[in-house]
């Protein structure tokens, strides 16, 4: 997911798409930052239990060499209570699905809530 933030662990090698279903990775705080101008996902958490991303800025007005359908998403596997609130998208084309890519079968207590997209005309 070409993520600014990789939270996970590796199995058998480094790098390896392997994950572990236990929460090796706890208590974790990402908060008041600017992610810009990037791939893929601001952050991707797996492997963790209790990670906050709280109050961040997410934006992408440049277009990439490889426009991913998830740039500027969260993505989630193996992440048991994950809370996600007050960030703000920028209102982007080239952030066509903001919000979080969940491993169904893996992430489970997912909380969002408070977050926004800011619209362009309302600046």
């Amino acid at each position: 997911m070409c993520p600014v933030i990789y939270i996970s662990t590796y199995l058998k090698k480094d790098p390896s798409l392997g994950k572990n279903a236990f929460p090796i990775l706890h208590n974790i705080l990402i908060e008041n930052n600017r992610f810009c101008e990037f791939p893929g996902t601001a952050a991707f958490v797996g492997s963790a239990r209790r990670v906050i991303f709280r109050n961040n800025f997410i934006n992408n007005t440049i277009r990439n060499r490889n426009e991913l359908p998830y740039r500027g998403s969260l993505g989630a596997a193996y992440a048991p209570d994950l809370f996600v609130t007050g960030n703000q998208w920028d209102e982007s084309p080239l952030q066509k699905t903001p919000g979080i890519f969940i491993e169904k079968n893996t992430a489970k207590d997912i909380f969002v809530w408070d977050n926004r997209i800011i619209d362009k005309a309302s600046k």
